[in-house]
């Protein structure tokens, strides 16, 4: 099965990316140009934002994925699977995309970073580490840097 990630967007990229290395790992490992769609919440604009998610969306193009974004409607009326990434974004949204995740019985996580050890909590219930490989750091790691301030 060829799964697509939804990814909730809010003026930090960063949640978005971890989210897209978790999907590559977790769901995507054989998908050739995996998607995903990028839902912008209704955060106040923030001067930075407009840069910030710009360059969230070439860094996701550097692994790969194919990027749209989209609106709520669309995830809504979305009828194949989706993964959706609930880490970042507004808590209004997260809780629309929870229940609609919940009634169609996707996928989804939202990664815990706030600790000295990040967590993923899976929308199904498993709580556990995230792995090195899908976590963000400052070291130069990267096929693609981060881009970002």
């Amino acid at each position: 099965m060829h799964w697509a990630l939804v990814s909730l967007v809010g003026n930090d990229p960063a949640p978005g990316a971890m989210g897209a290395r978790v999907f590559l790992r977790r769901f995507a490992a054989s998908t050739p140009a995996p998607r995903v769609f990028l839902v912008r919440d209704h955060s106040p604009e923030e001067p930075l934002r407009r840069s910030r998610l710009e360059a969230l969306q070439g860094w996701l193009h550097g692994l790969g994925f194919r990027v749209e974004w989209v609106d709520l409607g669309f995830v809504e009326g979305h009828q194949e699977p989706l993964v959706l990434n609930l880490t970042g974004g507004d808590k209004a949204t997260f809780f629309r995309l929870y229940r609609l995740a919940s009634a169609r019985g996707w996928p989804g996580f939202l990664i815990e970073a706030h600790g000295a050890q990040p967590v993923l909590v899976e929308l199904s219930g498993r709580v556990g580490p995230l792995l090195k490989e899908e976590g963000l750091s400052l070291e130069p790691t990267f096929r693609t840097p981060l881009p970002w301030p």
